[in-house]
């Protein structure tokens, strides 16, 4: 079992700090440049046309936060369920179906330090209460020079609220299927210069059945979850332009998955300490974090008629571990020319540890495998704007990677006799990445936008090395998987007759090289040389490399007002995603990925009729999409229909009334090869307290 690591990686860089020149610069005469920001954004001008930006009253309250983002069209979990249901590994973060399995192709950052599970790179929606947040920035295209591995497929960005702003809120929320939450968020003035935030959240759901009711047998239970989460962040101005934040965050969470015997739990800490500084020269900035997460879970097999189930694979230690920094200088320079200079690095550990063939009311055998990962990068960014209405940016990165002391152990228990024992050959090397994007302004209320850009992910330790199943159907790692290469384009024009009206259309393409998909291999009952017995109605896969594959698609956002009390909002993306060729498995050549759908959208209409009162009424829809590569196992459509109320009651006190799927309609998560359908998100209703200071 790994041990976590006594110090911070890199601390020593901290000197480095000191060691700085900031020299004096002559400017010139000034001229007016977009705002920059270097700390979570790592861009010089406003954000993009296609970015999301949803502020607080836009966020769901006490729930988990990949509810405020269902009305983006573009973003998905893997599955259908939401992050209150659905199992933590496919609690993924992707943005326009550029992901063919539960891992995520989207950065998620908080305060610009990394969000994704540092084994799997799966997302805990339910850390982050909304009573925290100042606001959430969702932006597709991709930034693979900014951030490196994973952010070839876009960022989605929280921005925490600042403990210099005195502020409070206290909330609770019940509801159907048993959830009850309070949550809340204080932050206190210690003195002039220092300030302190404190948050938290507990939330129980009691949980809704996982199996349709046709095929529902006795072993059946609800998916039930409780989570709680909590952070505490110091905020210090030393000197007017410099400041350094601390922050140190919890979460522990526990899961039900549909069975009895299925059960879950996740443990994470997060510290991070930034410091930012400006002089005449420029401006620096220092991140260093530290993050360790413990992961356990239970896999069961269900007989037929699903009266019974028998422990399969009983993973009780997943630990990860990262330690990461990274140092950005935007210097003073030409005041049309803004450039932006980066280092960045990171180090993952972890490993599985498990129990697995069950005989005789027992596990009879034990495996522990894991790995290492070190990554980082250098990276520069230009922003030239040669005119009022035109900018220029270009953006360059060279990354370095290692995989290093991969290790595959198995033994017979009790007696411990060694099976097989294995070391794979270290790997490493390098990856340059570009981004060139371009903006104009050719008349006005008109704005294009254009970028192409070229990054890379890397496996994660979890599809190296970490088997799973899902229900009779089997999942090997694998240990000789390559990085992914993404290419990608896209197209913005944005229009604004008279705001706050906008109509957006964004085009975009993809090209993947070496894609990692879950590949169907054979179906059982057989004994596999690969995922060894695989029960009837079951199948064995295993992540391979795809050779290639494509994405692309058009998304489209329009906004406006009907009357002053009175305003609609709506979002469409028609995507389509294919594998063009796989020497592995030519049976999957020219299917879709697995979990996207052809079209999917919402639309909003959002009333304020008298001033207490606020009402909104969404639908939110989406095509058939598959559960396998091979798309031999379809999940039906489905549109759903929400209500929503708001009363102010008085000041700083409001009551807010939601209904989710006022229709019923069944939403369709996965389809087992024995016939076995998912279901989520059934009708509910939700009330909640509100109070704010």
């Amino acid at each position: 079992m790994l041990r976590p690591p006594r110090h911070l990686l890199l601390c020593t860089a901290l000197p480095a700090l000191a060691a700085f020149v900031l020299a004096d610069d002559d400017s010139g005469a000034l001229i007016d440049l977009e705002p920059f920001e270097v700390t979570a954004r790592r861009t010089l001008g406003a954000e993009s046309l296609d970015t999301r930006r949803l502020d607080p009253p836009a966020l769901p309250t006490a729930q988990p936060l990949d509810q405020g983002l269902r009305g983006v069209a573009g973003f998905s979990l893997f599955r259908r369920s939401p992050a209150d249901t659905s199992h933590p590994t496919s609690q993924t973060a992707n943005l326009r179906h550029l992901a063919p399995t539960a891992t995520s192709r989207t950065l998620v950052l908080l305060d610009g330090v990394p969000q994704n599970d540092p084994f799997g790179s799966w997302v805990a929606w339910s850390r982050y209460p909304a009573s925290g947040l100042q606001h959430l920035a969702v932006e597709p295209g991709g930034r693979p020079t900014a951030w490196g591995n994973l952010a070839a497929g876009g960022v989605i960005r929280l921005e925490s609220l600042d403990p210099f702003l005195e502020t409070g809120l206290l909330q609770t929320t019940a509801g159907s299927h048993g959830t009850r939450a309070a949550e809340g968020y204080r932050s206190i003035a210690l003195g002039p210069n220092a300030a302190l935030a404190v948050e938290g959240r507990i939330r129980r759901h009691h949980g809704v059945h996982a199996i349709r009711a046709d095929r529902r047998g006795i072993v059946d239970t609800r998916e039930w979850n409780r989570h709680e989460t909590g952070a505490l962040r110091f905020a210090w101005r030393p000197e007017p332009d410099s400041r350094l934040d601390l922050s140190l965050r919890g979460y522990r969470e526990r899961r039900g998955n549909g069975t009895p015997l299925q059960i879950n739990r996740t443990d994470a800490l997060d510290l991070s300490a930034r410091y930012r500084t400006t002089r005449e020269a420029g401006t620096l900035e220092t991140l260093l974090y530290a993050r360790r997460h413990d992961f356990r879970n239970r896999f069961t097999s269900v007989n037929p008629d699903r009266s019974a189930e028998q422990p399969v694979l009983d993973q009780f230690d997943v630990p990860g571990r990262a330690l990461g920094f990274g140092f950005t200088f935007r210097p003073e320079t030409d005041p049309s020319t803004a450039w932006l200079f980066g280092l960045d690095g990171q180090l993952l550990t972890g490993e599985t540890n498990e129990l697995f063939f069950f005989q005789d009311g027992a596990f009879t055998r034990e495996r522990r495998a894991g790995g290492d990962q070190r990554s980082g990068g250098l990276f520069a960014i230009v922003r030239h704007r040669p005119a009022d209405d035109f900018w220029l940016e270009v953006s360059g990165r060279l990354d370095g990677w290692q995989l290093r002391h991969g290790r595959f152990q198995e033994w017979t228990l009790p007696d411990r006799a060694e099976l097989a024992s294995e070391a794979f050959p270290d790997r490493s090397g390098t990856f340059p990445g570009f981004r060139v994007a371009a903006g104009s302004r050719p008349r006005e209320g008109l704005a294009l936008e254009a970028a192409a850009y070229r990054g890379f992910r890397i496996p994660t330790i979890n599809e190296l090395y970490r088997p799973f199943r899902v229900g009779n159907d089997i999942v090997q790692a694998n240990p000789d998987l390559r990085h992914e290469e993404i290419r990608g384009a896209d197209l913005t024009a944005s229009w604004q007759p008279a705001p706050p009206a906008e109509l957006r259309l964004t085009g975009f393409a993809y090209d993947l090289r070496g894609a990692i998909t879950n590949l169907f291999l054979s179906s059982g009952p057989e004994m596999s040389p690969i995922c060894g017995f695989v029960p009837a109605g079951g199948t064995c896969s295993q992540r391979r490399n795809i050779e290639r594959s494509v994405v692309h698609g058009l998304s489209l956002h329009g906004a406006f007002d009907l009357t002053a009390a009175l305003r609609f909002e709506a979002e469409h993306q028609w995507a389509r995603s294919r594998f063009r060729r796989s020497a592995d498995q030519p049976l999957v050549d020219g299917a879709r990925f697995p979990q996207t759908a052809l079209h999917r959208g919402a639309a909003r209409l959002a009333a304020r009729p008298a001033n207490p009162w606020e009402g909104w009424l969404e639908v939110e829809y989406s095509s058939g999409q598959y559960d396998d590569a091979a798309n031999t196992r379809r999940l039906a459509a489905y549109a759903l229909l929400n209500f929503g109320l708001r009363f102010q009651a008085a000041a700083g006190l409001s009551l807010d009334l939601r209904l989710e799927n006022l229709l019923g309609a069944e939403v369709q998560t996965g389809r087992s090869a024995d016939g076995i359908v998912s279901i989520a998100r059934p009708r509910a209703i939700h009330a909640g307290l509100a109070y704010s200071w």
